[in-house]
């Protein structure tokens, strides 16, 4: 019975992430440029106060960060994550050309060039996902559990699900390695 529930509850999130990546995926240019462009300033007046910031390396259908990202990398307080073995190591960047792509695409850390930060180095922590519930503040990623593995072992930073209002969903299923964010802000 136990294993039929987290079948069940397994497939849900499939189907759920599949459908968010149709929508994401259909959203028009000029409405990413635009919730792209307000989520930047409005993350930056918000973050002003952080030290060090573990973004995302927008990649795909995400929202695109890369302008906050570039200005974070010149005052010194930008935080990215590398994928090693399905774990996220972070990695302190000051200039974005320290970076590579990933066999999925996805930009990140140069370990060889950028400094390593333990997972208590960064106050505040911006993290995308497929879909956001912004009444329980759960996200759905991307299945890896990758970001729910680091911020079980990160309670105390101020956590940011990031994305666009069209990945608002109800997240009747969650897990018990599903940890919510403090807040969501989509654009």
């Amino acid at each position: 019975m136990e294993n039929q529930k987290i079948d069940s509850a397994q497939q849900l999130k499939k189907n759920q992430r599949d459908f968010l990546k149709t929508v994401r995926s259909n959203l028009s240019f000029i409405r990413r440029k635009q919730a792209s462009e307000e989520a930047c300033k409005h993350l930056y007046d918000l973050l002003k106060n952080s030290t060090l910031i573990l973004s995302f390396a927008s990649a795909g259908n995400e929202i695109n960060l890369w302008p906050l990202n570039r200005k974070l990398a010149d005052e010194g307080r930008l935080v990215l994550p590398r994928l090693e073995q399905n774990r996220l190591q972070l990695f302190r960047v000051v200039h974005c050309k320290h970076l590579e792509r990933h066999a999925w695409g996805i930009l990140e850390p140069i370990s060889s060039v950028c400094a390593p930060c333990n997972f208590s180095c960064a106050d505040s922590i911006l993290i995308p996902g497929l879909g956001f519930d912004i009444k329980t503040k759960f996200r759905l990623g991307y299945g890896l559990g990758c970001y729910d593995r680091m911020l079980s072992v990160m309670p105390n930073a101020e956590t940011f699900g990031v994305g666009f209002k069209e990945q608002i969903i109800q997240f009747p299923f969650q897990e018990a390695h599903d940890v919510p964010m403090k807040h969501v802000v989509l654009f």
